[in-house]
């Protein structure tokens, strides 16, 4: 057993209950997440219950105001760069809800298996670049084979992920 950034993989949970000056002990569990929840039940000086909460859906609206965000940064930045045609707006828009998941999706796997405080908090932005370069060369390589080469795709592709991430890192 070494304690370090990860609690072990498995544990008990111990209670004080001061009124009758003892300890209560539980049946050994399973880590599955850094950051977990649990509700116990005690009865008659044992515990007879232990549920396991994680809420999974917690981050969904933030994650919908990100994308969301995200895109219309992208879009208007393709607007300013003269990229104008609905085609290629909606394009931007369909590869950007496919890369923002792609991200998003990383990130909750990071945030899951470290927690969303502390080392998360801190480590956020050297998380993030990493991905965030894929995500550019994803969408460099899906922009340059479907817009117009006049309109500089990849260069497009740098600026708008640029503008986002830059505003992403403001974002508390």
């Amino acid at each position: 057993f070494r304690w370090g950034y990860y609690p072990p993989e498995t544990f008990r949970i111990l209670l004080y209950d001061e009124k009758a000056d003892h300890f209560l002990l539980s049946a050994p569990l399973t880590r599955h997440a850094l950051q977990n929840e649990y509700t116990v039940t005690v009865k008659e000086d044992r515990i007879t219950d232990i549920q396991f909460r994680y809420d999974y859906l917690a981050d969904v609206p933030k994650l919908l105001a990100l994308t969301v965000g995200t895109i219309l940064i992208e879009l208007a930045v393709a607007y300013l760069l003269g990229i104008r045609k609905a085609v290629a707006l909606r394009y931007i828009a369909l590869v950007n809800l496919g890369t923002q998941a792609l991200l998003h999706l990383g990130l909750w796997f990071i945030g899951f298996r470290l927690g969303t405080t502390g080392i998360m908090q801190v480590m956020r932005p050297v998380f993030l670049l990493p991905l965030e370069a894929l995500v550019l060369g994803i969408e460099a390589f899906l922009y340059r084979r479907k817009l117009p080469k006049e309109q500089h795709p990849v260069r497009y592709a740098v600026l708008a992920n640029l503008v986002s991430y830059t505003i992403s890192l403001l974002i508390p």
